[in-house]
């Protein structure tokens, strides 16, 4: 089991944090079976079949992740181009017309002027906005809808990236079970590196990045309900891992932090991507103001 887990105590929980300094870190820890804690017998990381993890096996899931082979992403590029499209056609139409009635642009959000039309502060370049992505999404979420939402991820990073804002892109795994929490981050980039659209591929659209690695890495966890042998836990929804995130980084800028839920909860469906691609804007958009709604309001 990890040695170096971080455990607190939580309302009526106690929440095993393991945070990972960077990918490579991450591959490194869970690439061998050493000291995996007994109550995960079950081992899904190794059992899981191809339809449900979309990886022949555990090896074949860390080689691709490690060493960026990624079948299909030359298609999957191709998409990601026509979103990139698309989001500069939504940028236009708020140049063009009030902000009501279309879906709003994500910066202008997060810079506190969303009907303004390009007046973006000056000091943005020195700022960087923090996107944490849970990646613990349920058996239910389909690999349509999985790669749609690290699509539509990406697409975004790339898009803040080119208007001088630095991100951080984390992605995290936060499960309970009974009055046991698990919390695994493992960041993709810092703001001072420049996205690597081929080494992130893996990890946001891929669901053996969840179904394999990040199960390995929970296999080694030091929890000790027997129930999370079943299941592995159930996926925490935004607000109560919102609420978590809160509590547990009290210093976080939190106008600067984007939280990007499961799929289903970012209204990603999988069916048609133009159509995920609003939906998920307008759920993140509407998640973000109401976070500063409550800041208000906590101020008051």
């Amino acid at each position: 089991m990890f040695s170096h887990v971080t455990k607190i105590p939580y309302k009526d929980s106690t929440v095993y944090i393991m945070n990972f300094k960077n990918l490579d870190h991450f591959l490194e820890e869970v690439k061998d079976d050493f000291e995996l804690n007994p109550i995960f017998e079950n081992e899904h990381s190794l059992t899981g079949d191809a339809s449900f993890t979309g990886t022949s096996s555990y090896e074949e899931a860390w080689k691709l992740c490690r060493f960026t082979m990624n079948k299909g992403f030359e298609q999957f590029y191709k998409k990601f181009q026509s979103l990139n499209y698309k989001l500069s056609y939504h940028e236009k139409k708020i140049d063009s017309f009030s902000v009501v009635g279309y879906v709003p642009s994500v910066p202008r959000y997060l810079l506190g002027i969303p009907t303004s039309m390009h007046s973006y502060r000056t000091e943005k370049e020195e700022k960087a906005i923090h996107i944490y992505m849970n990646m613990a999404y349920s058996c239910y979420q389909n690999e349509k809808q999985i790669e749609n939402r690290g699509l539509i991820v990406l697409n975004l990073v790339t898009y803040l990236e080119s208007r001088g804002y630095k991100v951080d892109l984390f992605t995290y795994e936060f499960s309970a079970c009974d009055d046991e929490k698990i919390l695994i981050t493992v960041p993709i980039k810092t703001a001072l590196e420049k996205l690597n659209i081929k080494k992130a591929y893996f990890p946001l659209v891929h669901p053996s990045f969840l179904r394999r690695l990040l199960f390995r890495a929970k296999e080694k966890m030091p929890v000790k309900n027997w129930e999370w042998k079943y299941g592995y836990g159930y996926p925490m929804e935004y607000q109560e891992a919102v609420q978590f995130f809160d509590y547990y980084h009290p210093d976080f800028e939190k106008e600067k932090t984007l939280y990007i839920s499961t799929p289903s909860e970012m209204g990603v469906k999988g069916e048609n991507l133009d159509l995920d691609f609003d939906r998920f804007l307008e759920t993140l958009n509407t998640n973000y103001q109401n976070r500063e709604k409550q800041k208000v309001k906590t101020k008051g």
